[in-house]
């Protein structure tokens, strides 16, 4: 008997020996700080809504033919190609410029020589586009009198300067021949012929939030930048 209770005395301290030195090794490990999760959500809703959410928007037709008429005269015509609806939100910035204009011009929303969909772009047909202003695409009628509410999009002057930088890359990266304007600021009548139809929107970022800057080029030890190949 006396044996006995030796032998579960001696495993009881083995336990509470293994259970000390598991302590003390938890002791030694780095504790993870903790938030509360209403803290937490508390912490999110304020970053949703003090932080600017700034999209620059267009909305991009494949058309047949497009027209812009001015005061009866027309100012602009395409044949086959791309109608876009340029809106500016107050916030936007030359990145967002620079996105937009890279996916507008990439957009694959024609098939390729052999039939397949969605395999070429405008560059690739080698067709035009036209850019016409659009302030109204940010336009909200979530209020009770349901007046359309323009605040988000840019102001006039500084929105025309930025619309003007934006016809810039598209020429710059395209050929200036073939990107085709309104009259920014008029008030116009815009015809087209949608071909599909084919009606696609782009943002310079998903729910508001700006596209992060393009990283720096990767230079070798000569100088010379790093092709990808």
């Amino acid at each position: 008997g006396t044996r006995m209770v030796t032998g579960n005395r001696t495993k009881e301290e083995e336990v509470l020996k293994k259970r000390k030195d598991n302590k003390k090794e938890a002791s030694k490990q780095p504790q993870l700080f903790h938030i509360p999760p209403l803290l937490l959500l508390l912490l999110l809703l304020f970053f949703l809504f003090t932080s600017p959410t700034n999209a620059m928007r267009i909305v991009v037709q494949r058309v047949k033919s497009a027209s812009v008429t001015v005061d009866s005269q027309k100012v602009s015509s395409i044949g086959p190609g791309l109608l876009a609806l340029v809106g500016l939100h107050e916030h936007d910035t030359e990145e967002d410029l620079t996105y937009c204009c890279r996916k507008l011009l990439a957009a694959k929303l024609w098939e390729n020589e052999n039939g397949a969909s969605w395999r070429h772009g405008v560059k690739q047909k080698s067709y035009d586009l036209l850019c016409v202003s659009q302030f109204t695409l940010y336009g909200s009628v979530a209020n009770k009198k349901h007046c359309p509410d323009y605040k988000s999009s840019m102001k006039n002057e500084p929105a025309k300067i930025m619309y003007s930088k934006f016809l810039d890359m598209c020429k710059t990266n395209y050929e200036e021949e073939k990107v085709h304007d309104g009259v920014f600021g008029a008030m116009m009548d815009v015809e087209l012929v949608n071909d599909g139809p084919v009606t696609i929107v782009i943002e310079s970022g998903p729910s508001g939030v700006p596209p992060p800057p393009p990283p720096p080029p990767v230079s070798s030890d000569d100088g010379n930048e790093k092709k990808e190949g």
